[in-house]
């Protein structure tokens, strides 16, 4: 309790350091309407924030994809001696490999003696008391048929449990290939999650046992039950952000290599139709959780998508040529809005969109062609012939620039910044003074990423491992400069979003996670998150008028209100170690209703250094809650037509002060 007494101070006034004290006068009024929302960044391949992370199945390298060497297949190993072979030459649909498994006669065989595989998951799998949705497909050769039964169980190497288990008469599998399932449900959740997924055969002391497996996966329950969906508790932590839009299908790996592109066709229907690509930042996007998933997922989530569109460059820098080579490419992103937009009647991506299960159209509002073209020398034809194409199929929609074109107007444009707090210190008034030209701005890649802002991506010495209160409160200071422009900004976005702890390309990150923190208390450990929520969560459509004598910085403001008017917020953070003493007015806020038939609430929600703590204090996996949010009510006082407001706010916190007249 004592580590939060200072935190406490803008409600009960502790004796803590003070600075002088400011008044706000806040004009109900007078405002500019506002726009500004939070958004999601799903980049799904970094920090292993897809597959190992926000898609749900817990088999790692499920289709053999990964690469492999002769004597190790990435998050396999052996069960007995049997012979694993990576076979390129057996397909299973468009999926390119398969794996190859020849256990040898033995006749001196024990009794319930078994060979086979066995996978760790995402660097662990746990084990609760839950159904887990179980299928693979196997095939065998021409030559003789299995005997015995292909057991699968759910195993604890801690202490050799056998939690759940399956078998299947080995004589079902044929010689094309065939899909099995079932539901594990284990009785006892294991103590950790050092557990595997095992698959044998039966040793048969009469002949060999061969056959082929592929897509073996194994599902826990998902986020809205969904089908090949996600995991609960990092897509309830996304939710949770109430985020109006999120960007998908991701950034650098959207481009990957022009030949390892994002190809959304392929992205679609039964997962054995799904190639996969190499992964741009690590291992192999097997792109489970498709274009189709993505876009449930947004539905899911109460927002709308911020489609990225590919268009013809690599991350590499390398260009499809302004010539007829960029059509296909330009066709496809056509398609794409055909299936996301288009009726199920008269298109045949609308068709395919309602047989894949969902017969109407999606909601989509903004297309973003490309992703940080301002790497490239070849935007400006790349951009004119995608915009023309698609504005011409698709005039409603709003078609956002990766990057600015001199000279050419550009609806919309997305800006992505990376450095050290002191630039989002300074970047706090950046917008004040933008040319208002008719240009959009969204901001859907930005973060404090290290300690020094002269040099924006750091060194080893000065990149953050994981945020700090600094960094989060400057990266508050920089959403309320574009709240204070929320006629220009659209929205703003933290990134990367998600980051598995055991396979880090990308530091710091949104949330950290691991595949043991599942529970409600530990999912939310990093600062940007606390920050972000508490902003999103005080959605404005106003930014209304301050009148003060105290300049900005160390204290940075913003007032706003929702819709309606009757509730209004001041964004309030504070980078100096003494407190403020705050008083103020919200002046014509109580013009509407009558004072006594009116019920007048305020309450603070708040992020501060704890006493003792340095500002750069952080949280971590294993100590989540050295900061986290306060909430508590503020004393007010009706003053005829306004609102009188006091409270201290306590030096290094960001927070919000609601006003519901």
């Amino acid at each position: 309790m004592s580590s939060r007494l200072c935190s406490l101070t803008f409600i009960v006034a502790l004796p803590c350091l003070l600075a002088a004290a400011v008044h706000f006068d806040i004009d109900a009024t007078k405002f500019n309407e506002s726009e500004l929302a939070i958004s999601s960044f799903v980049e799904p391949n970094v920090n292993r924030a897809d597959d190992g992370g926000l898609y749900a199945v817990c088999v790692q390298n499920r289709a053999f994809q990964e690469q492999n060497t002769y004597l190790s297949i990435p998050g396999w190993t052996k069960i007995g001696s049997p012979a694993l072979y990576i076979d390129p030459d057996t397909h299973l649909g468009a999926i390119g490999h398969s794996l190859e498994i020849y256990i040898s006669a033995n006749s001196s065989k024990l009794p319930g003696e078994r060979a086979g595989i066995a996978n760790s998951g995402w660097y662990g799998i746990p084990i609760l008391n839950q159904p887990y949705n179980l299928s693979f497909w196997a095939k065998r050769d021409q030559v003789s048929k299995l005997t015995g039964d292909i057991q699968l169980s759910l195993v604890s190497l801690t202490n050799n449990v056998t939690y759940a288990a399956v078998n299947f008469s080995a004589s079902n599998v044929m010689t094309e290939w065939k899909q099995f399932s079932a539901v594990l449900h284990p009785n006892a959740e294991a103590p950790d999650s050092n557990n595997v997924l095992t698959l044998t055969l039966e040793v048969s002391s009469n002949h060999a046992q061969h056959a082929w497996f592929n897509l073996i996966s194994l599902f826990p329950p998902t986020y809205k039950n969904r089908t090949n969906g996600l995991r609960i508790d990092l897509a309830e932590a996304i939710a949770d952000l109430k985020p109006k839009y999120a960007r998908i299908p991701g950034g650098s790996n959207m481009q990957g290599s022009i030949p390892q592109r994002f190809n959304w066709t392929l992205s679609l229907g039964p997962l054995q139709d799904r190639p996969g690509r190499a992964g741009y930042w690590v291992g192999y996007q097997t792109e489970g959780l498709g274009l189709k998933e993505l876009l449930d997922m947004i539905e899911d989530f109460g927002a709308t998508p911020v489609l990225g569109i590919y268009d013809g460059y690599a991350a590499s820098d390398e260009s499809i040529p302004n010539t007829s080579q960029l059509d296909k490419y330009i066709q496809s992103a056509v398609d794409e809005l055909d299936f996301i937009l288009a009726g199920s009647k008269t298109n045949k991506w609308g068709h395919l969109r309602a047989e894949l299960g969902h017969l109407e159209p999606y909601e989509l509002h903004y297309v973003e062609i490309g992703n940080e073209d301002f790497t490239s020398t070849t935007y400006d034809y790349r951009w004119q012939r995608f915009y023309d194409a698609l504005k011409k199929a698709y005039p409603d929609v709003n078609y956002v620039a990766s990057a600015h074109l001199g000279g050419v107007h550009l609806p919309a444009v997305d800006v992505h910044d990376f450095s050290g707090p002191d630039f989002f210190y300074d970047a706090f008034t950046r917008y004040d003074t933008w040319p208002r030209n008719g240009t959009k701005i969204f901001e859907l890649e930005n973060a404090v990423i290290n300690t020094n802002s002269d040099n924006p991506f750091g060194t080893p010495d000065t990149r953050l491992k994981t945020p700090t209160l600094q960094g989060s409160i400057a990266e508050s200071i920089f959403l309320m400069g574009m709240q204070r422009n929320g006629d220009l900004i659209v929205s703003s976005s933290y990134a990367p979003y998600l980051a598995n702890n055991y396979s880090l390309q990308w530091t710091p990150d949104f949330i950290n996670f691991n595949v043991s923190h599942v529970s409600l208390s530990t999912r939310r450990v990093y600062l940007p998150y606390h920050i972000h929520r508490i902003f999103s969560h005080a959605r404005a459509d106003r930014t209304h008028a301050v009148t003060t004598d105290a300049s900005f910085g160390p204290l940075y403001w913003v007032a706003s209100s929702a819709n309606d008017s009757s509730t209004f917020f001041l964004h309030l953070a504070n980078i100096n170690e003494a407190s403020v003493s705050v008083t103020g007015t919200i002046q014509g806020a109580l013009n509407r209703n009558a004072t006594s038939t009116r019920r007048l609430n305020a309450e603070a929600t708040l992020v501060s250094a704890p006493l003792g703590q340095p500002y750069n204090v952080t949280n971590s996996l294993d100590t989540p809650d050295v900061v986290v949010p306060i909430t508590a009510p503020i004393t007010i006082q009706p003053d005829g037509k306004d609102l009188a407001f006091s409270f201290t706010a306590p030096g290094w916190s960001y927070g919000v002060y609601t006003f519901t007249v």
